[in-house]
């Protein structure tokens, strides 16, 4: 009840009923005051009309000498509907004739009211036109009468007639009062009185059942779609959408609350694409430098392990060249001595054991030497193609051995690299016997030149046995290897590095028994180097 009473809609309604009911009343009381005034007015113009008539019935019968006649005729008119008594007072106040019973001979004073009409203006005796005068009073039955008072003026003919004996100077011979019964206006004042309430209270119904059904139609329904809109767009329904009927300003509200809900839909629209774009920008940057801080500490580890298989190629070096030396000697001793062939056999197989893990261990130095060593790339323009078809040409013999079939293709529009031609195709080599020693059982190598955006990649990718899932982020790190007794794992580190220092990025995918791509980005043009 309290949210209804707080409503615009309330308010709105109980302003216009009651302003109606205002204006109605008043309506109505000052048309019952009208219509009781016309009562009136046309009761004393019929009191008016019928006092004068008296009064030429009078002035007529007196100048006769007839005043039984006079008084016969007086009673006769008094009998009539609607007249209540007739009176007639001489000059000294007293009732000369009265159709009541009793009231003959009666006098009265100056302060009686019917005297004070008279004598409360003197000056209606002097001025006759000013004459007649009227009041209504309620009698003992408390019903209202009118009573009519008309001046009898002296005359000529009754100054100087034979009847009486009036001097001219004398103005006023009597007084005539008329009551009239005003009961039918009174019964018409009530029945109006009435009637007014029952059209007022109906009129008030009416004006209240329309003002009402206008209030709901044009003000209460169109604020609580609004409400309701405002509800629906706090609970985040932004789609919200208030139907629009005919003009006005509530139309004009309910197309700016359209307009507002389509404005916000596409700023929160706007705001989630923003913020989609922002956390998908925020993973890639946070991606980059996890790649980043990975390749940095690998880079450092690299250096490190540089650093200490430079020791350990120093280290090693000497002592291996030295039994190098002496398992030869031996050797050629061993040739010239007289002994048994059985000794002699044994021995020149021991010694081919020292010859041939000496030789070995001199690899590994050697591999470490040059991982340790990473030497300036010595940048200069040259062609991929011709990198890569020299490449192919130094381990052709090891591909066409394995058997497997090696398609070399070229989609770029322009090869040409800023590059250290040897590092390069030193790297390609490596690459390739890698990928030749994952297919044992033959199988298919494909070395692509493609464009990658502002620069050029080179994509090397063959059907092999792959690279298990758990050493595959590792496969560049020194020492990884999935060779068993074959190298140390230090080919994907050398060609890591030279493709750092070529400022570009190679990156790995590869799927056990299916296969692995290695594919190596390079920019065309110079670039510093990205470290070691």
């Amino acid at each position: 009840m309290k949210r209804i009473q707080r409503s615009v809609g309330f308010k709105l309604f109980v302003s216009i009923f009651v302003s109606m009911a205002a204006v109605f009343l008043a309506v109505s009381a000052w048309s019952e005051g009208r219509s009781e005034e016309a009562w009136r007015h046309s009761f004393d113009e019929h009191a008016r009309q019928t006092s004068a008539v008296l009064e030429r019935a009078l002035r007529y019968g007196m100048l006769l000498k007839k005043k039984k006649g006079v008084h016969s005729e007086l009673a006769t008119l008094a009998a009539q509907p609607g007249v209540k008594a007739i009176r007639i007072f001489d000059k000294k106040g007293k009732v000369a004739f009265s159709s009541l019973d009793g009231d003959k001979g009666h006098k009265l004073t100056k302060k009686d009211a019917l005297c004070q009409l008279c004598h409360a203006q003197e000056a209606a005796f002097h001025e006759p036109s000013r004459s007649p005068f009227s009041r209504t009073f309620r009698d003992e039955q408390g019903k209202l009468v009118m009573s009519h008072i008309h001046l009898i003026e002296n005359s000529p003919e009754c100054s100087n007639g034979p009847c009486h004996a009036h001097p001219p100077k004398q103005k006023v011979l009597g007084v005539l009062d008329l009551q009239m019964d005003m009961e039918v206006v009174d019964e018409g004042r009530v029945a109006a009185q009435k009637t007014t309430a029952y059209a007022t209270l109906l009129m008030a119904l009416v004006g209240g059942l329309v003002t009402a059904a206008f209030v709901w139609a044009f003000v209460r329904r169109p604020v609580q779609r609004l409400v309701d809109g405002t509800q629906r767009v706090a609970a985040a329904g932004l789609d919200t959408r208030i139907p629009v009927e005919g003009t006005g300003e509530f139309a004009d509200l309910a197309k700016a609350f359209n307009r507002m809900t389509e404005d916000l839909e596409r700023a929160q629209e706007k705001t989630a694409r923003w913020e989609s774009e922002l956390e998908a920008a925020v993973e890639q940057k946070t991606a980059e430098l996890e790649r980043a801080h990975g390749k940095l500490m690998q880079m450092e580890k690299m250096a490190s392990l540089g650093k200490l298989a430079a020791t350990v190629a120093h280290e090693l070096n000497n002592p291996l060249a030295g039994i190098l030396v002496y398992s030869k000697l031996v050797a050629r001793e061993i040739k010239d001595e007289n002994m048994s062939p059985d000794d002699r056999e044994e021995a020149l197989r021991c010694v081919g054991v020292i010859e041939r893990e000496s030789t070995r261990c001199g690899d590994i130095v050697k591999n470490l030497l040059t991982f340790a060593r990473q030497s300036k790339a010595d940048l200069s323009p040259a062609s991929l193609s011709t990198v890569a078809e020299r490449a192919v040409q130094t381990v052709e013999h090891l591909i066409k051995h394995a058997g497997v079939d090696f398609t070399l293709t070229r989609t770029a529009a322009s090869d040409e690299v800023s590059c250290d031609a040897n590092q390069l195709q030193q790297a390609l080599v490596a690459l390739i016997v890698n990928a030749v020693e994952a297919m044992p059982s033959g199988g298919e190598l494909t070395l692509s030149i493609e464009d990658a955006g502002k620069d050029i990649a080179v994509v090397l990718k063959d059907t092999g046995i792959g690279i298990p899932p758990d050493v595959l982020p590792h496969v560049f790190e020194p020492f990884v290897s999935t060779k068993e007794e074959k190298g140390v794992g230090l080919g994907l580190a050398v060609v890591y590095g030279i493709v750092r220092r070529h400022g570009g990025q190679i990156d790995v995918e590869s799927e056990l028994d299916k296969g692995t791509t290695f594919r190596i980005t390079l920019p065309r043009q110079a670039a510093e180097p990205s470290g070691d």
